[in-house]
């Protein structure tokens, strides 16, 4: 373990390098249309995966070009899939003014093209029902479609040949979803704060969230009037549960300001995010922070009075037993992040996580 004033060295290079070789990001929003039938949960009635829902929706994102020309990567794009509370923009942290947060900003000056979505229910795409639309099945099936499509070259204008799938807490739990029904859509996962481990603390964490629908508490920002669709009511619960340690108070406190609704759909259906993916070969890296509060709560009680979470050390932590869920991939690291909580992009510590994330890349040849 690093000593403090080791760390402190290790930042002020990082954040160095940042200011001498960052260059403009060359971005473009674009919208993709998106026409899915998935197996939902039939609620309130069976509570089964009998309840086929089909429609046609838009499906927002931010696609930006590497900064860095860098050959072996230009055609391995990364899809960015963001966690509740938020949107595509967790993914380049442009409410705090900094590039400090920013997973696309470094992505981009390692040589990789980003595609930062707003999955279905989220920011700008499509909003239908909250419950029985907007699901863990029926998100899994929009993003096995947008893959396709980049395959073929029918996103941003040209085909991708590898699929990096990057996804923070609940886009994790679509990602392990996606790799159960579509083992061979992405050669390879990065999943931040995931671990096996959410049936402990996850409901806790909701509660400590304090949510009601987002029609009661901002109507004129929140105008939808499905009352499926909440948002977070408690500041102290969301600093407690997604932050801790070496974190700017000052982002906490922007980040609640400016979070957004997610849908009771999908908190029904986090479950499906938590089994095996038998079907699936490649490689994942799995990285939390050391004391994420949602995935590594050791007592189900911790979420709610501030307790800090404990990932674990080695072998034996909770990160490195998600290796339970992928047993037949050709290659699983697990990294934890000291002095972070549960939201990794938004901690002072980033740009390590970053670097680790994208020396996992490198080492498996992308």
């Amino acid at each position: 373990m690093a000593t403090p004033w080791v760390r402190t060295l290790a930042i002020g290079c990082i954040l160095s390098y940042i200011l001498a070789v960052e260059a403009a990001l060359n971005c473009r929003d674009i919208t993709i249309p998106v026409s899915a039938s998935a197996l939902n949960f039939d609620f309130p009635a069976t509570l089964n995966l009998t309840k086929l829902v089909s429609g046609t929706f838009h499906i927002d994102g931010t696609y930006c070009e590497p900064s860095k020309a860098v050959a072996s990567r230009r055609n391995t794009l990364q899809i960015l899939s963001h966690g509740i509370t938020y949107d595509r923009k967790y993914w380049s942290g442009t409410q705090f003014n900094t590039s400090i947060y920013s997973w696309v900003q470094y992505a981009a000056n390692e040589g990789y093209p980003t595609l930062a979505l707003d999955r279905l229910c989220y920011g700008t795409s499509s909003h239908p029902n909250g419950v029985l639309v907007c699901q863990e099945p029926m998100n899994a099936e929009i993003m096995h479609q947008i893959l396709q499509k980049a395959r073929r070259g029918q996103i941003a204008g040209r085909s991708f040949e590898k699929i990096v799938y990057v996804g923070h807490s609940l886009g994790s739990l679509i990602g392990n979803v996606l790799a159960q029904i579509y083992p061979a859509d992405v050669d390879s996962y990065i999943l931040t704060g995931f671990t096996p481990f959410l049936a402990i603390g996850g409901f806790e964490f909701i509660l400590a969230l304090a949510p009601l629908p987002s029609i009661l508490i901002d109507p004129v920002r929140f105008p939808t009037p499905d009352l499926a669709y909440l948002i977070a009511t408690s500041p102290s619960g969301a600093q407690g549960t997604l932050y801790y340690g070496d974190y700017d108070p000052a982002v906490a406190a922007q980040d609640y300001a400016t979070r957004g609704t997610y849908p009771l759909g999908e908190i029904a259906t986090v479950p499906l995010g938590q089994l095996p993916a038998l079907g699936y070969t490649n490689s994942v890296l799995v990285m939390n922070g050391e004391h994420d509060q949602v995935f590594c709560t050791r007592v189900p009680t911790d979420p709610l009075v501030g307790y800090r979470g404990n990932c674990g050390e080695g072998e034996g932590s909770y990160t490195a037993q998600t290796r339970l869920l992928f047993p037949n991939v050709k290659a699983f690291e697990f990294e934890n992040v000291e002095e972070t909580g549960h939201d990794v992009d938004y901690h002072r510590t980033a740009q390590e996580a970053f670097a680790v994330a994208h020396g996992s890349l490198s080492r498996q040849g992308f």
